[in-house]
């Protein structure tokens, strides 16, 4: 009787707002219906549907006197229903939140409460629409995906038993469904909806995909819904998004060790919607995002030539093969893979008009920041392939370690040498100490030689001939210098810790060869400095 008068008297001084035109007046009615509410909701124990219905009439009223007035006051009305539908909801998912026994002991009440939230979220949604508001609105898309998440979890519990995967696909089926009409009816906030709806659709997609396949990888999906949304409802294009969304199936698909093909099908598809992205965005002339682009798409193809390969190895189960070989397999394929973007252009100037985004771009010029990238690509693919050459338990994994080292390490070499690095002093330092450690690594490995064993100077002494060498043919003085800084720390390790633990035969071979490389040093440097003077 109570809930019964306070609402007649609520209605009637919000049917008086139309005729005194104070919507203070509907304020004030909504604040003593919801005072009542909140009442009811603590001290009654079953009758949720007479809550229901009361809020029902309140909001109903509400929203019908308002809806010809102020845009303001239309939407204070959706706001101030939606807090009463939630409230609701609230104090069904909270047991005992205001002292009270679980008020409703059915569902039905609450499947209709969330249904109204989101025809209201909608309403909302729709009137301010036509405006370029700061997108404080997604507030309300988070409260409500807060109660959709208590609502799967509390129909699961109590009600129906739902299995976990029912759940995650149920609540993957209501996101998709909104971020469906989010394309379809709303032109201005559309961005930040698509937005918000794809990083919930993702993380969804993470938990059916760990349920169904025992792994992260899959929400490349949530890729392809944004390009389908892009391509049939013309909306704006979200291609940065995209890329961070298969950047992250990327990373998941590397660092996973299932056995599942769905991930090798996956990571397919990876590749295609990133080349889709770029050359979107290229015909689309976004060179303002282009470099972020690439560095994405560089990390997803990396990415795919390691975590392909070992899936692939994971599905076959193959126990003749060692540990090592996905990694081999996949570092051989990532370095193949950096040379084929080097000869196309990959790491060129885009913005150029002469490019072309099915050619080899020879003639473009250098982009300074893909410059920076390629080079952090091949220092990671060097020192990859040297913990690659140390650690394979194979001689032809390490083989195969080997020459896709020697392929970056050189790859690496003439970039710097054709850039702006050939004058800089580090450079000849670091590509000296490089191809130093990729030639003791490789004695290490295959010959598992002793740190103080003389062949390690030998090989040292080798190297300082081939920069000298190389340092007089490219014109570069600090390799130059560096070789013979070389030359003298091999000489003084061959003296000072080789020859004391070596016995006298093997002492004096070492002398004879350290002696005539060191002669050969001396001849070489003397008639390069004559024909270079």
């Amino acid at each position: 009787m109570s809930i019964l008068l306070a609402g007649i008297w609520a209605v009637l001084f919000i049917i008086s707002s139309r005729y005194t035109n104070w919507f203070f007046t509907t304020v004030i009615a909504y604040i003593g219906s919801y005072i009542t509410l909140i009442l009811g909701l603590a001290l009654m124990g079953g009758d949720g549907e007479l809550l229901f219905l009361f809020a029902s009439c309140i909001s109903g009223v509400m929203i019908v006197t308002t809806r010809n007035k102020g845009k303001g006051e239309f939407i204070s009305s959706l706001i101030l229903s939606l807090v009463s539908y939630m409230t609701i909801l609230l104090r069904c998912y909270v047991d005992g939140i205001f002292g009270a026994e679980q008020l409703l002991n059915g569902y039905g009440v609450q499947i209709a409460a969330i249904l109204v939230v989101y025809v209201l979220m909608n309403m909302f949604y729709k009137v301010i629409d036509d405006t370029n508001a700061v997108p404080v609105y997604l507030g309300v898309g988070a409260v409500t995906t807060l109660l959709t998440v208590l609502f799967t979890s509390y129909l699961s519990c109590n009600y129906l038993n739902l299995k976990a995967i029912t759940c995650y696909a149920l609540f993957f089926a209501v996101n998709l469904i909104q971020f469906t009409v989010n394309q379809i009816f709303y032109k201005r906030i559309e961005k930040w909806l698509t937005r918000y709806y794809a990083v919930i659709l993702v993380f969804t997609s993470l938990l059916i995909n760990t349920e169904l396949f025992e792994m992260p990888t899959g929400v490349i999906l949530t890729g392809l819904l944004l390009i389908a949304g892009e391509r049939i409802f013309k909306r704006e294009n979200q291609s940065f998004l995209t890329g961070l969304i298969v950047l992250a199936d990327s990373i998941f698909l590397v660092s996973n060790s299932s056995g599942h093909l769905i991930s090798t099908a996956y990571g397919m598809i990876q590749l295609g919607v990133m080349g889709y992205v770029l050359w979107k965005s290229m015909s689309l002339k976004k060179y303002r995002q282009i470099n972020a682009l690439k560095t994405i798409a560089a990390g997803v193809f990396i990415c795919n030539c390691f975590g392909i390969p070992a899936n692939i190895f994971n599905y076959i189960h193959a126990q003749n093969f060692s540990n090592y070989a996905d990694n081999a397999a996949g570092y051989f394929i990532a370095v193949t893979a950096v040379i084929v973007l080097l000869k196309t252009g990959y790491f060129k100037n885009w913005r150029s008009e002469q490019f072309r985004f099915f050619g080899r771009n020879e003639g473009l010029e250098d982009d300074k920041g893909m410059q920076v990238l390629v080079h952090i690509l091949s220092t990671g693919l060097y020192f990859y392939g040297i913990w690659g050459i140390a650690a394979a338990d194979r001689t032809f994994l390490k083989l195969i370690f080997t020459l896709a080292a020697i392929a970056a390490a050189l790859m690496q070499s003439k970039l710097i040498l054709s850039g702006n690095g050939n004058n800089k002093p580090l450079t000849g330092i670091w590509i000296v100490l490089k191809y130093l450690m990729l030639t003791w690594t490789i004695l290490w490995s295959f010959m598992d030689l002793n740190l103080a064993s003389a062949v390690y100077s030998i090989a040292g002494l080798i190297v300082a001939i081939g920069s000298i060498s190389a340092g007089f043919r490219l014109g570069n003085r600090s390799i130059r210098l560096y070789g013979l800084v070389l030359t003298i720390v091999m000489v003084a390790k061959f003296i000072i810790v080789d020859l004391s633990q070596e016995n006298s035969i093997t002492r004096v071979l070492a002398l004879i060869a350290g002696g005539g490389l060191c002669f050969l040093i001396s001849f070489i440097y003397n008639k390069l400095s004559e024909h270079h003077s």
